[in-house]
């Protein structure tokens, strides 16, 4: 994307999409390189390790925020009407679909692991004011609360840090 106006939006797309319903009251504590704790209002810690690139960003009202270029990756807790992992999992899809255009999902809801939990993950691509964005989310439930773990990107470089997400994925824990 060679335009800087239009770049800087998508930027702050993926941030706005990705930090939809996220908890505004927790306090980030930095702690090795690499490695961001995020403390709520409960004891649960989330601590996530990423690959090298990916800087943490100070002052994000989202607990768990990093960035590589334009992708972003984030982990906060999100509600919903159900507890059930694959309803959660069609209420948000179902809420994309009415927030953005042009919604289109990719293959299945799979179910996954997140640190050894049971999780529903899916990918989709949006349009957000004639940009098109791709997102991975992740839906894990830990202490009764739900928690999201995004990734999102404009859709033509999404796909270049795949390898990382898998990363990222892998090295989250709740404690």
């Amino acid at each position: 994307m060679k335009n800087p106006i239009k770049l800087s939006f998508a930027i702050f797309c993926v941030l706005f999409i990705a930090g939809c319903g996220g908890i505004t009251n927790s306090v980030k504590t930095p702690g090795p390189a690499n490695d961001l704790q995020q403390n709520t209002a409960s004891p649960l810690t989330i601590k996530a390790t990423v690959p090298e690139g990916w800087v943490v960003q100070e002052g994000s009202s989202t607990p768990v925020q990093y960035m590589k270029g334009t992708a972003s990756f984030m982990a906060k807790t999100e509600y919903f009407s159900s507890s059930n992992l694959d309803d959660v999992a069609k209420e948000a899809i179902s809420i994309f679909k009415e927030a953005f255009d042009n919604v289109q999902v990719q293959g299945d809801v799979e179910k996954t692991q997140i640190d050894g939990r049971d999780a529903r993950r899916f990918v989709f691509t949006a349009d957000v004011y004639g940009i098109t964005m791709k997102f991975l989310y992740v839906y894990v439930q830990v202490n009764n609360e739900t928690y999201a773990i995004t990734i999102g990107d404009m859709a033509d470089t999404f796909d270049a840090l795949s390898a990382d997400y898998e990363k990222i994925l892998s090295g989250i824990k709740f404690e």
